[in-house]
């Protein structure tokens, strides 16, 4: 194993309001208080967010996201002919998210994300979360019995249009495929057809990042003004299930560690794993020397050029405020435990 691995914590998704906004938000939902801007509202929590962070050396600094309300919306609601679905349940959790609606031929149209990014408190070295093309079909109501593959493509040049449009720095982008573990848990019959479309859409959308970039590596896409680092998140799925998966032009995996064993059936060289072990579905504390050790066997076996440690889902709609906020803590203490151990 090389000592020198480094190992750094993040955030994934969206982080849940502490219970003063959460309490702020339902008092102008039902008439107790006059309406205040989202981005006021929640304008406190992410500064706490971000110092957090920055205050314990996370590399990618995110915002918490929490003026997304879920991750689907902010990404198609620029698109032609497509518009709100109704709502729907976020997978095996308590909250909800509305969907894309197809209502016609879906094209890309204008990314305004000055809405649902605090560029003002954001470094400039950021991570955002979006969701994965499979995701995006799948939840979609394809209302205009759209097919599959331009449905896919239109999406894919959507995504792209939003990574063009990030101010300038360095982000990593995380795209999370929850609907791939969900989908396997329902035995949806047609899962491989569709995630083999789901690749060549993610490989087109490489290919629409390449058209603006001056610079192309494999494991980076640098513009004049914007490096950008890319991975694909498998929440609450066995990574061994996919091993397609491997095969995505990104740079790294975000690899659930409490449902995918390591083993030596992944070969990560050259790649970074995003370590995602902290379990946001649980409200116990958890227990470092354990999770530190799973972690550094996957480091031995997979060998990734650089680690990052994260929970297994966002911390949203899993646990309450307190419970994501010791959760975050876990992270940082795993992170500090792992680095101590490879120096071992």
């Amino acid at each position: 194993m090389d000592s020198t691995t480094n190992v750094y914590p993040r955030l994934t998704g969206i982080v849940t309001p502490s219970s003063s906004t959460i309490k702020a938000l339902n008092d102008i939902k039902y008439g107790r208080a006059e309406p205040r801007p989202l981005r006021e509202l929640y304008s406190e929590d992410t500064k706490e967010l971000i110092e957090l962070q920055q205050q314990n050396n996370f590399p990618y600094i995110s915002d918490g996201q929490r003026l997304w309300g879920d991750l689907l919306r902010p990404v198609y609601e620029g698109m032609e002919n497509v518009g709100v679905g109704s709502q729907t349940r976020w997978f095996e959790t308590n909250g909800f998210c509305f969907p894309p609606r197809i209502a016609g031929k879906p094209r890309a149209g204008k990314a305004d994300w000055g809405k649902y990014i605090y560029t003002d408190l954001l470094p400039a070295q950021r991570q955002i979360t979006l969701p994965g093309l499979y995701t995006l079909l799948r939840m979609a109501e394809n209302a205009a019995e759209v097919g599959e593959k331009p449905l896919l493509e239109a999406f894919s040049e959507q995504l792209a249009l939003i990574i063009q449009s990030l101010p300038p720095g360095k982000t990593l982008i995380e795209f999370s495929e929850p609907a791939l573990a969900y989908d396997s848990m329902t035995q949806f019959p047609r899962q491989r057809e569709v995630l083999t479309l789901a690749k060549l859409a993610y490989q087109h959308l490489l290919q629409q990042q390449q058209r603006t970039t001056t610079t192309t590596t494999t494991t980076t896409i640098t513009t004049t003004t914007t490096t950008i680092t890319t991975l694909l998140q498998l929440p609450g799925g066995n990574f061994y299930d996919y091993p397609e998966l491997l095969d995505l032009p990104v740079n790294g995996f975000g690899i659930d560690l409490t449902e995918t064993i390591p083993n030596d059936r992944i070969n990560l060289e050259g790649k970074i794993l995003s370590a995602d072990m902290v379990n946001a579905w649980e409200s116990y504390p958890e227990d470092l020397n354990f999770d530190a050790e799973r972690v550094r066997n996957a480091i031995k076996l997979w060998q990734p050029s650089e680690v990052y440690i994260t929970s297994n889902a966002q911390l949203y709609h899993t646990i309450s405020y307190q419970y994501a906020r010791n959760k975050i803590l876990d992270i940082i203490s795993l992170t500090k435990c792992l680095t101590e151990r490879l120096r071992d």
